[in-house]
């Protein structure tokens, strides 16, 4: 494995599958403080959201910790975009301890920050606490797009819970890739979507 030509790869915007593949390739870069530095750039600087996500997915894999503190820090940043990245990015990493941070998001002043906040809690909200919470946000203060998003992530959670019912057990969010684990044991990560309007450009 050609680690060095991976982290050269990920900047080839002519080629994005080159970038996806390299993203995806780098979160076996143990102990390469490099490759860390690349994976987080490429969440905050690429203008492809399918390689930002496969990036957050590679951080998740490679340091989840870190990677959860860094965008909590950065749902503070002054710039909106990356505070809507930040919000977009705990849903994608799936640590369900995110839910509180991407509840402060849906009060923030920016439009986009908060339909990405509302996103979020749809993918880290499992419990009916997480469902009254969003509940008491849709409301007249709220502008509709942002009350549309919050419908579909209660409807998300509301599926969720009803599954762990059935089951006979509080059922664990289906983005909870921090927490998820295959038959081996070893953590596994599982895909996600990306919101409508994206439009995948270069790095």
């Amino acid at each position: 494995m050609d680690m060095q030509q991976f982290k050269r790869d990920i900047y080839d915007h002519d080629h994005p599958e080159k970038q996806y593949h390299a993203a995806y390739q780098m979160r076996f870069a143990k102990d390469d403080p490099e490759a860390l530095s690349i994976l987080f750039s490429a969440c905050y600087e690429a203008k492809d959201p399918l390689l930002q996500q496969e990036a957050v997915r590679s951080l998740g894999v490679l340091n989840p910790h870190k990677a959860f503190e860094a965008f909590i820090k950065m749902t503070h940043n002054t710039d909106p975009e990356k505070r809507r990245r930040a919000y977009y990015h705990l849903g994608t990493l799936g640590n369900s301890n995110g839910f509180d941070a991407v509840l402060r998001g849906l009060r923030d002043p920016e439009e986009t920050v908060r339909k990405a906040a509302a996103i979020s809690a749809g993918r880290l909200g499992d419990d009916l606490r997480s469902i009254d919470i969003l509940k008491r946000m849709v409301n007249d203060f709220q502008l509709e797009s942002i009350k549309t998003e919050i419908r579909r992530s209660i409807e998300f959670i509301q599926k969720r819970v009803d599954e762990g019912r059935t089951f006979g057990h509080r059922s664990p969010s289906s983005f909870d890739n921090h927490d998820s684990r295959n038959q081996r044991g070893q953590k596994t990560f599982r895909d996600t979507s990306i919101p409508k309007g994206y439009t995948p450009r270069g790095f």
